[in-house]
């Protein structure tokens, strides 16, 4: 899946985020099993990269292109579900953005 749409006539709600778009996929389609959140994740990953042709270069591994976006969560299946903030967008080696969220819970009488 991907997105082209970006805040205009046919999507007004497009933002080009990957994870928003795994979201309203998983609800669509009614894919919400732990398995079918994985493939969802992989569609823009995995998938995605074989789809490009980036194969031989894909994956963490020493010598390989840094481009990476680092999530706060620790599982496909929790950031589809919570859509957490993307801690850095890194390209080439170089961060290129951050994203931190600040929450505070209040206590109440």
């Amino acid at each position: 899946y991907g997105q082209d749409c970006v805040k205009d006539a046919f999507y007004p709600f497009g933002k080009a985020d990957m994870l928003g778009v795994g979201f309203v996929l998983a609800l669509l389609e009614q894919m919400t099993t732990p398995e079918e959140i994985e493939t969802i994740f992989d569609m823009a990953t995995i998938n995605a990269a074989k789809t490009i042709g980036v194969t031989d270069e894909y994956g963490i591994e020493v010598g390989r292109r840094a481009d990476i976006a680092v999530i706060d969560a620790p599982s496909a299946w929790e950031a589809i579900r919570t859509q957490p903030d993307r801690l850095w967008v890194i390209k080439n080696g170089r961060i290129i953005a951050e994203s931190r969220t600040n929450r505070k819970l209040m206590r109440t009488k």
